[in-house]
């Protein structure tokens, strides 16, 4: 499953489509390798894949990932539905939207 539509939500860049910076490019891979460690952390939580944002976004801090840019990764995996925000405001993962994860 292409995530490449979340990715561009998660962007802050030019709305040119035709044209496409390396900055922009770069802020996509970025982007990218944010996701999947993100749902690789969750993935493999001790807490049983339950985790808070904040939990998350220190994890990626401490290897080397910028809170902001986790942050708005976060919040594009939980506006299409990969990441379930429960009542207690812990994340999961929605296995269903991963595509056979």
């Amino acid at each position: 499953m292409s995530h490449l539509s979340l990715l561009s939500q998660a962007s802050e860049g030019e709305t040119d489509t035709n044209q496409s910076t390396s900055t922009e490019k770069d802020e996509l891979t970025l982007y990218s390798k944010i996701e999947k460690d993100i749902i690789e952390l969750i993935k493999s939580s001790p807490f049983g894949r339950l985790m808070y944002d904040f939990e998350i976004e220190g994890f990626l801090s401490q290897r080397g990932y910028n809170v902001e840019d986790v942050s708005k990764v976060l919040k594009g995996l939980i506006n299409s539905g990969i990441l379930i925000l429960t009542p207690n405001g812990t994340l999961d993962l929605n296995f269903s939207k991963l595509g056979g994860s």
